[in-house]
């Protein structure tokens, strides 16, 4: 069965699918300055990193099941309702 990503990536195996969804669509990681926004109906429940964000502006506006966030620094971090 072929899987495919929301960027259009193929993928013929469901993990390495996941993977992938999880680390383009999901995560925030090694951002330095950034304003970054995810907007209502994108996240849609999905667990959600952030990582190694120093002087950014993070906005997570749609629910999510988990967010896991790790050396953050200098940084806005808003997060909307959580499941």
């Amino acid at each position: 069965m072929m899987y495919t990503a929301t960027d259009g990536t193929s993928f013929f195996s469901l993990g390495e699918y996941r993977r992938h969804e999880m680390k383009t669509q999901y995560t925030w990681e090694n951002k330095l300055g950034e304003t970054l926004m995810k907007l209502p109906g994108s996240v849609k429940g999905q667990p959600f990193d952030i990582s190694s964000c120093k002087g950014c502006r993070l906005l997570l506006l749609d629910h999510s099941d988990q967010v896991q966030i790790d050396d953050v620094s200098d940084s806005r971090v808003f997060i909307a309702a959580s499941s």
